[in-house]
């Protein structure tokens, strides 16, 4: 685990995972359904359990958010927001991200 890393709620991590220092994962998040109070005071939405698969490479500053699931054999490229899960083998990156390319020929 990288330095300086923030991890909430309910989080797997596999085996042989590299992380990259500030890197952050969120299991939970602010609830905001409501309009007629201020979104401090709503507590927090459902925990959403994030997964990371085995031999999985998160790079530096990346933000894994609620309900994510990153497939074994995986990298996620610093700086990136991930909002949706992936595949094994994928290469992700951006924000938010998405496939750049797929590890396996």
């Amino acid at each position: 685990m990288g330095q300086n890393a923030r991890l909430g709620g309910t989080i797997t991590i596999g085996e042989d995972v590299l992380m990259g220092p500030e890197v952050v994962m969120m299991a939970t998040s602010h609830a905001f359904d409501r309009v007629d109070i201020p979104i401090n005071q709503q507590g927090s939405s459902v925990e959403q359990p994030i997964v990371i698969g085995d031999d999985v490479w998160i790079g530096t500053r990346a933000i894994i958010l609620p309900g994510v699931q990153i497939g074994s054999h995986s990298i996620v490229a610093a700086g990136s927001v991930v909002t949706k899960s992936c595949e094994p083998y994928s290469i992700i990156g951006g924000t938010p991200a998405k496939l750049i390319k797929m590890r396996k020929i």
